[in-house]
């Protein structure tokens, strides 16, 4: 029996190329296109660690983990291979020259090297120092030919642990099956199916793959080792027709394997349907739907199936148990579709109405609001700003945060227009999403909309770090004034938003450690000379930055940056300043407590005078002088 979970959010930050396994049971790695990788417990649903590449360099493949070596695995730019170890701050930029571009990287559990596939078609071996051998996959009149890697997986072959490498030939799909061991001799055989190869995955000792023609096939490795089949001789495979075909597949168990499909039932994406499979009786076993769009990889990790995408991480639990020989077999049968939850709010249901007229009038305002929304979200329907304001302007979105949610993923991915009003009239009712205000606010930078980012950090309750440092970064660099869109903000006052936001001083450290130095010099004066103005403000302003928030951010600037500060010698004159200054706060903050004890002394005194006093009083009033 097979029990599916319900699906939650383990991240919304946009951009997830793929996920892999952490150190501890529960620990997942994301990478991210914009070049950070971040350590997840599923337990706890938060994130735990995280690191980040500079700006100008990007992810190639998923980044991995170790555990013979301890350590993190990524490759920068196509052919930089880095790596790093648990407790470190930040990433090594010192990297490893790899001589080609990489695929994607293997880990074995018990081989003190890593596994690399290049594009080529080669397997390298590497070790933490970057030496280690290659082992060609193919021929070498094969490789002459150009062939195109299209996936990877590893198989545990009893007590080894193998690649599986899927590559096209000349239209011909082949695969290419060898042990990671620098002296392993790989096995090649041809695929016969119909159609191109849409993914594949390893469950157990057998290969599942899916295919344009509509067939999902089971072939077994075991056969594909051996050498009767090194001449490309058919092997065992079992057979499902699925309609529409699977684009994405993730093995579980011996036995089980997941696959995801598009969930279009209603003629727009919706999400992605994902169901468990037995590969005995190619029957179904469980089903859901998972409301993540465009889902690009579907893996299973400590117990959970994992759907990643470009707008985040969604994550149900899955369990398989062995009930029994025909309840196996038999599957689930007909699979009831789940019901999606409603967009909009029901109203109460009145005393005098039948509750199937409630049910059915329900019923109909979702589904108008479901048109509305496909029409609001479709770039075919509203193609133009005109059409796409006319149409959200056409009725109230709902207060819920899937279409919401929608709607701003539509208006951050639309190239050909920028709806800033769209945006605005969101955030003034508060109806962009938490998991998306770090997208919001990376879009406006990218567009150099000032005046959006200010609106977006007044009405969003919290900002991701990265995202943070990277608006700091930017902020800190712009003129004494901006003009914007026709506005004119002035560049303390975004500082002050800025620096006022809520933080993690244990995930703002990392990227905190990237920003350039002479922005950290910039932003010890700013903080600094507003230490020293704050005591002399009898009212605050408007964009007010508190003294508490100064001096955390003082203190974590000196402590992220101690190194840099302590032997740079032109840092010697901010850091007396700032010295000299939080003395003078120290000396004003004796001096007014002194001059607190005494007003209270003389309040408790005229207070007295007005009770009726008795034959005699004794007071004791405790004053420091």
């Amino acid at each position: 029996m097979v029990y599916l979970g319900s699906a939650f959010t383990l991240s919304g930050r946009q951009g997830c190329i793929g996920a892999s396994a952490g150190k501890g049971e529960a620990e997942i790695v994301c990478s991210f296109t914009s070049g950070a990788v971040e350590v997840y417990n599923v337990h706890g649903q938060c994130c735990v660690r995280s690191w980040s590449l500079q700006s100008s360099d990007r992810l190639s493949c998923p980044a991995v983990y170790h555990h013979p070596s301890q350590r993190y695995f990524a490759v920068r730019n196509g052919q930089e291979l880095l790596s790093w170890s648990e407790g470190a701050e930040a990433i090594d930029h010192t990297p490893q020259p790899l001589p080609t571009n990489v695929h994607s990287l293997l880990t074995p559990d018990s081989l003190p090297w890593v596994g690399v596939i290049y594009h080529n078609g080669t397997l390298g071996l590497l070790e933490e120092d970057g030496r280690g051998g290659e082992v060609p996959l193919m021929g070498r009149a094969t490789r002459r030919t150009n062939p195109t890697v299209l996936a990877t997986d590893l198989w545990v072959c009893g007590r080894e642990e193998v690649a599986v490498v899927l590559y096209s030939l000349q239209g011909q799909c082949h695969i290419s099956l060898c042990a990671l061991r620098k002296d392993a001799t790989p096995t090649t055989t041809a695929l016969k199916a119909e159609g191109q190869l849409l993914c594949c995955c390893v469950c157990g000792s057998e290969l599942v793959s899916s295919w344009t023609s509509g067939n999902t096939l089971s072939t077994s490795l075991e056969q594909l080792c051996k050498p009767s089949h090194s001449q490309g001789t058919h092997s065992r495979q079992h057979t499902l027709t699925l309609s529409p075909s699977p684009t994405l597949l993730a093995g579980i168990s011996e036995h089980y394997f997941a696959l995801g499909q598009i969930d279009s039932s209603s003629g727009a994406e919706r999400g992605t349907i994902v169901s468990v499979w037995d590969t005995r009786y190619g029957t179904c076993q469980a089903r859901t739907t998972i409301a993540v769009q465009y889902t690009s990889q579907l893996c299973h990790l400590h117990g959970f199936l994992l759907a990643v995408g470009g707008e985040g991480v969604m994550v149900c639990s899955v369990g398989c148990e062995d009930g029994g020989v025909l309840s196996a077999a038999l599957g689930r049968g007909q699979v009831e579709t789940i019901k999606d939850s409603l967009l909009i709010v029901p109203s109460w249901v009145q005393p005098d109405k039948d509750c199937g007229d409630w049910e059915e009038g329900t019923r109909q305002s979702d589904s108008e609001e479901r048109a509305f929304l496909a029409v609001l979200t479709d770039p075919a329907k509203t193609p133009t700003l005109d059409s796409f304001m006319a149409q959200l302007q056409s009725r109230p979105l709902p207060p819920g945060g899937a279409g919401c949610a929608a709607v701003v993923r539509r208006v951050l991915g639309e190239k050909r227009f920028w709806a800033r009003k769209a945006l605005t009239e969101m955030l003034a009712q508060r109806l962009v999403p938490l998991s998306l205000t770090g997208d919001l606010l990376v879009s406006a930078l990218e567009r150099k909309d000032w005046p959006l980012v200010s609106m977006a950090l007044r009405h969003c309750e919290a900002v991701p770090e990265h995202d943070l440092v990277r608006l700091l970064q930017e902020t800190l660099s712009l003129p004494a004034e901006v003009k914007s869109y026709g506005a004119t903000l002035r560049k303390k006052h975004l500082l002050c938003q800025l620096l006022s936001q809520p933080r993690n001083d244990a995930l703002l450290q990392q990227p905190l450690s990237q920003l350039p130095f002479p922005l950290v010099m910039a932003l010890l004066e700013f903080l600094g000379s507003h230490v020293a103005m704050e005591a002399c403000l009898s009212s605050p302003p408007l964009h007010h930055l508190p003294q508490p928030a100064a001096l955390d951010w003082l203190g974590l600037l000196l402590d992220v940056h101690f190194a840099q500060l302590s032997l740079v010698p032109g840092a010697k004159h901010t850091l007396v300043a700032l010295q000299q200054q939080i003395d003078d706060q120290v000396e004003l903050c004796e001096g007014l407590s002194l001059v607190q004890a005494l007003r209270d002394v003389q309040q408790k005194g005229s207070r007295s005078e007005e009770h009726s006093l008795h034959m005699y009083q004794v007071e004791e009033l405790n004053v420091k002088v």
